[in-house]
């Protein structure tokens, strides 16, 4: 994985690539098995956080083909000064889709939120927005915001 142009914030990953890749506070490491000679499933991802280490389960049937490429990101998604982690778990389609973990500051672990189109961060009101589009001509506007400590749509 390569860290992209200028930012610590996210790392590119692609099928002949999933080496480890850190951020400032991260590190991690893709876990995949072979399906066929073109074809991997991504079962997990290894991320070691400030010297402890935590095995996280990506979103089941998972798969990338030669030439598909995703990306890891580092954003502080709950706003609260600490980088989260997510990674692509859809590839070559319309919406990009990724399971997102938030840290837990109270169980020191990175908890799972769930898989979402990926998010632009509004950090002016605390909000994730994403577009999805559902069909060639229809596309749908969401808003989230947290509301104790949960994901809920505004």
């Amino acid at each position: 994985m390569a860290s992209s142009a200028g930012s610590a914030r996210e790392c590119d990953f692609d099928y002949g690539n999933l080496s480890s890749c850190a951020s400032d506070d991260y590190k991690v490491a893709i876990q995949s098995r072979r399906l066929a000679v073109d074809e991997i499933q991504l079962e997990s991802i290894l991320v070691s956080y400030r010297g402890k280490q935590q095995l996280l389960e990506i979103s089941p049937d998972t798969s990338m083909l030669d030439g598909d490429k995703g990306v890891v990101l580092f954003d502080d998604i709950n706003f609260d000064g600490i980088p989260d982690v997510a990674i692509s778990t859809s590839f070559g389609l319309a919406n990009q889709y990724m399971d997102y973990w938030v840290f837990d500051k109270e169980k020191n672990q990175l908890s799972k939120v769930g898989n979402y189109v990926r998010f632009a961060l509004h950090p002016s009101d605390k909000s994730l927005r994403n577009t999805v589009k559902d069909d060639a001509a229809t596309y749908r506007d969401n808003a989230y915001i947290w509301r104790n400590g949960k994901l809920v749509k505004k």
